[in-house]
């Protein structure tokens, strides 16, 4: 197998990781943290702020979505509006996450070229 066909599959199993792992958190914040942009009053936990404030960042989407969706006259789909919105947040940002990760390992996994480099613009 060439290295263009290995670095296409590679590509796919990817970006096929980043949309179950997105659908998983997504699943997660549907049936735990539903809705949870009014976390309580003042005395709420630290925590529970945190997850009304991601819920509310990745949903921003479907937030601003659901106001067409109203006018369009389809008020009961709200709820999978906010979902497939938080999905596409979720798997945008977990994808650019995988994207500086590998950049990173491989910036960091080659020092002799960077040593290489150096030596010849020194000379």
């Amino acid at each position: 197998m060439d290295m263009a066909a290995s670095s296409r599959f590679g590509r796919k199993s990817q970006i096929g990781f980043v949309l179950l792992a997105a659908l998983a958190i997504e699943a997660v914040n549907f049936f735990l943290g539903s809705l949870a942009v009014d976390p309580g009053s003042e005395g709420t936990q630290w925590y529970v702020n945190l997850l009304a404030l991601q819920w509310a960042a990745l949903h921003a989407l479907g937030i601003f979505m659901t106001d067409g969706v109203d006018r369009l006259g389809f008020p009961g789909l709200d709820v999978p509006v906010l979902f497939l919105g938080g999905f596409l947040t979720t798997a945008v940002v977990l994808a650019a996450l995988v994207f500086l990760v590998q950049r990173l390992v491989r910036w960091i996994g080659r020092p002799e070229r960077r040593r290489r480099r150096r030596r010849r613009s020194t000379l």
